[in-house]
């Protein structure tokens, strides 16, 4: 069971008493959504997502829609465009919802989040809406977006973690948008694939690693006619540095995913990912270039 939201704090051993102070008046007063502003859809989104693929489905999104954080370009675009009087009552419904959300980010404001999640046992396996990977956590964070950048600083509290870990920055970003590619440093949770359970790849079961990370703003299609037929595309990239303390010593993972959608009911994706180099291990770029040794 996940609480969310107005939930009065209960106090346990080793957590300090103005620290739960402070987060019951906050989590009170603080009646925002969970869901940060910014130039994407975060990953976990779970409702937001069952009315874009519906809109998907029904070819009123044309963009791929398999690659989380989910870029916010193509998919106002394709929900502006939409002929109202030609659809039905469940994609009506499910295109207000979606611009009611995009109404949200607002540029050049401050915008305040929390969340509170409690439940009997921790949790190592997660499906795309679960908010909760401790038996209770508490989350905050503020956000703010420009034209071309964005910036989102979280801060949680995590009682008797599985790693350790109680005090934790998951989530916090900095994006900056030039021309049609964001480029982002922060530890921002990912979801490759069609999955609502799980994904082969990319899933949020484990902690987001920080990294950098390149990823494509708008999925318009190519314009010449011989990549034309890939139809809409995009492309997402990253570079992480995983922790001191793993078989394999700060090692990179390394991913990329390609998806586009050459007919309108057909999306079609190709990922891979990879770790390279660390503690006693080779780093040169020959290695690196040489896949068959990753």
């Amino acid at each position: 069971m996940d609480i969310m939201k107005n939930t009065k704090v209960i106090p346990r051993a080793g957590v300090p008493w103005a620290f739960k102070a402070f987060l019951t008046v906050f989590l009170f007063f603080n009646l925002s959504s969970t869901a940060s502003s910014g130039p994407w859809i975060d990953s976990g989104d779970q409702r937001l997502r069952h009315h874009i693929v519906l809109l998907a489905d029904n070819n009123i999104i044309t963009v791929p829609v398999t690659t989380w954080p989910l870029m916010w370009a193509g998919i106002i675009h394709d929900v502006n465009r939409a002929d109202y009087a030609q659809l039905d009552e469940a994609s009506l419904w499910s295109l207000r919802y979606v611009k009611h959300a995009f109404t949200r980010q607002t540029e050049g404001a401050l915008r305040f989040t929390s969340q509170l999640s409690a439940g009997e046992d921790s949790r190592a396996i997660r499906y795309f809406g679960d908010h909760r990977r401790e038996k209770s956590e508490v989350k905050v964070g503020v956000d703010w977006m420009s034209d071309t950048l964005a910036v989102h600083l979280a801060a949680g509290y995590a009682d008797q973690p599985t790693d350790g870990e109680q005090w934790r920055a998951d989530g916090s970003y900095i994006s900056y948008a030039l021309g049609n590619w964001a480029f982002t440093a922060g530890a921002i949770d990912r979801w490759w694939g069609p999955g609502w359970h799980s994904s082969l790849t990319v899933s949020n079961n484990a902690r987001p690693i920080p990294g950098l990370s390149l990823q494509r703003r708008s999925s318009e299609a190519f314009s010449t006619r011989w990549l034309s037929w890939l139809g809409p595309w995009q492309f997402t990239s990253m570079a992480s540095q995983l922790e001191s303390d793993r078989q394999v010593p700060e090692a990179y993972l390394l991913g990329a995913r390609f998806s586009f959608k050459p007919f309108s009911r057909l999306e079609l994706a190709v990922s891979r990912t990879a770790q390279w180099g660390g503690e006693g291990r080779p780093q040169s770029w020959n290695s690196l270039k040489d896949s068959d040794h990753w």
